[in-house]
């Protein structure tokens, strides 16, 4: 009877601990929830080291999250595709917005420095959402499905915007980028 106990106390104690959320970096105030009115930036707290981490760690939960889209046995819907889609990289954006403004209104040679360094890792991830042909396979059956579904007037706007972003870079019949072309778009994002 002991050994069942210590077996369960065991097993419980894994699947608590395996789910507990991930551990964050709290001391990045970009990695986490501002806790401030009505969610304003807390600028006071952000310091220029803080940017290239919170950067690197919303591109990678983003790659996931996409991952997950792009995988997904499920047929594409509109709420499993396009809303997390729509998602997926927020922190992401939040980050872009904090930092490039702050770009613009109050640099530095420490934040320059980080722009010219990030600037083509964020090119580089955009093409890769943007020319991924499995998402915009996804995309485009429900974009085909779209008279059918029962979306509102906003779900068919944002249905829309998201085929026509992804559907202009595709190679092929659509107007997109030539099939030669495209290793020379490439090659510019590595420059």
């Amino acid at each position: 009877m002991k050994n069942n106990t210590i077996f369960t106390a065991l097993i419980f104690s894994m699947i608590l601990f395996s789910c507990s959320p991930k551990k964050v970096n709290t001391d990045n105030p970009l990695m986490i929830a501002f806790n401030t009115p009505l969610q304003a930036v807390p600028f006071d707290k952000i310091r220029p080291e803080h940017y290239k981490p919170a950067f690197e760690s919303a591109m990678a939960d983003a790659r996931t999250t996409l991952e997950k889209i792009i995988t997904a046995s499920e047929k594409p819907t509109f709420t499993n595709t396009i809303e997390a889609l729509e998602h997926a990289n927020y922190s992401l954006k939040r980050i872009e917005q904090v930092f490039f403004n702050i770009n613009s209104a109050e640099t530095s040679k420490e934040i320059q420095q980080i722009a010219q360094e990030i600037s083509p890792v964020l090119t580089e991830f955009y093409n890769d959402i943007t020319l991924n042909e499995a998402l915009f396979g996804r995309v485009k059956q429900i974009y085909n499905d779209g008279e059918s579904l029962d979306l509102t007037a906003e779900q068919r706007k944002l249905l829309e915007d998201t085929y026509k972003e992804r559907r202009q870079p595709q190679c092929g019949s659509q107007g997109g980028i030539p099939a030669g072309n495209f290793r020379i778009v490439k090659a510019y994002t590595e420059i």
